[in-house]
């Protein structure tokens, strides 16, 4: 969330430099719209992050899961105009939540008329996150082999590790761990 604060700051200074007196927005409630955004949006990725069987398969897997999120988003075009069954989906979607209160904040229209997205993030960012804690688990996959840990031999052992010429020479009392 630092790093979206600051990402923030950045283009909203770089905006007001190159385009002055463009830019008539609230910065402060266009930041919490953001942050309130963000945080749905990480709490579905928790979500896939949770099911992903390896690191190897999350790039993908989240790519497949982000690009038709962003295209039923209401970002490019209208969420109106697609299919109900589109729609819906949509609507389970953080980011068409997002599109809209971020485009009412930018355009002037607030919070008030935009309360159902805000309220809609909320939900989904506490359904997303309940849902992540639930599948999350710290067991290691039992399809994706460990190595297992080195351990050393212990004196008693420790003849064994040594070349074949040289264990006839030596003997566990020789060895001394500290």
């Amino acid at each position: 969330l630092g790093f979206t604060l600051v990402s923030l700051a950045l283009l909203v200074a770089a905006g007001r430099r190159l385009f002055p007196g463009v830019m008539q927005v609230n910065v402060a409630s266009f930041a919490m719209a953001v942050l309130l955004s963000t945080l749905s949006i990480l709490a579905l990725g928790f979500v896939v992050a949770s099911l992903v069987p390896t690191a190897r398969f999350a790039q993908p897997i989240g790519a497949a899961v982000l690009y038709p999120m962003l295209a039923l988003s209401g970002l490019f075009f209208p969420v109106e105009r697609m299919p109900l069954f589109l729609q819906a989906i949509a609507f389970m979607l953080p980011t068409t939540h997002a599109v809209s209160l971020l485009q009412g904040v930018w355009d002037g229209s607030g919070w008030g008329a935009h309360w159902a997205s805000a309220v809609a993030l909320l939900a989904l960012f506490a359904a997303y996150s309940a849902l992540a804690t639930r599948v999350f688990r710290w067991e290691p996959n039992p399809r994706s082999p460990r190595p297992k840990p080195a351990r050393s031999p212990g004196p008693e052992r420790a003849a064994e590790w040594l070349p074949a010429a040289d264990r006839r020479t030596c003997t566990a009392s020789q060895f001394s761990w500290t």
